[in-house]
């Protein structure tokens, strides 16, 4: 007799039942191609996940001020970007997974909204969670101003900004006159991190929509 509960063994056989519905139907959908906004955000996507899960070797390293005071901050020595063509692969498949399973003609707001929601989620989660707060604002942010918003020290943020503006996720812009260093988002990834649900509606129903990054991958 099986010990598997009656609850679980019913789930199973609904998933079972759906998955062999969606297979069986898959041989007959025929998706659309991508117009050339989508693919240019499923291409953006892609860089951005390779930037995102890139690897940063610093090392510490101190200067003087001008004040006297002795400054530590963290170098890079070496950065380490793999190509995008996997993550583009992966992003495609899923997008037009989900909208055969959704039974969609083409992939649409829907599928991009979790697609862009799987390039957040595969970065480390610190970093996930430091970009979260710059993103929260299309503005100039200060490591203080990140610090107190994740309750982290100080030199914690500044060396996890600091290797974001190295995978060229984030750029850093002095202010002069012994201010600190502020910080925002690159602009070939501002507009799908700054907007959500609205600007993909527009992508979506604007096939001339202006692509924010030169080029295709695919």
């Amino acid at each position: 007799m099986s010990n598997v509960q009656p609850g679980i063994l019913s789930a199973q056989q609904y998933v079972s039942a759906y998955v062999t519905k969606v297979s069986t139907d898959i041989s007959t959908i025929v998706l659309e191609p991508e117009d050339k906004a989508t693919i240019s955000y499923i291409n953006t996507l892609a860089r951005f996940i390779a930037r995102a899960r890139g690897i940063v070797i610093t090392r510490s390293a101190e200067f003087i001020n001008t004040q006297g005071e002795k400054i530590q901050f963290y170098e890079p020595v070496e950065i380490q970007i793999e190509e995008p063509y996997r993550a583009l692969q992966q992003l495609r498949v899923l997008a037009r997974s989900l909208c055969m399973v959704m039974s969609h003609e083409c992939v649409g707001r829907q599928e991009l909204q979790l697609l862009k929601d799987v390039a957040i989620s595969s970065m480390p989660a610190d970093r996930a969670l430091l970009l979260s707060v710059v993103a929260s604002e299309n503005k100039m942010w200060s490591a203080k101003e990140v610090s107190d918003s994740l309750g982290i020290s100080h030199r914690t943020a500044l060396r996890q900004l600091d290797e974001l503006v190295s995978l060229r996720v984030l750029r850093k812009q002095g202010q002069g006159a012994g201010l600190s260093n502020v910080y925002t988002v690159v602009e070939e990834f501002s507009e799908f991190l700054y907007s959500g649900v609205e600007f993909l509606s527009r992508l979506i129903a604007s096939p001339t929509v202006t692509q924010t990054t030169q080029g295709v991958l695919v």
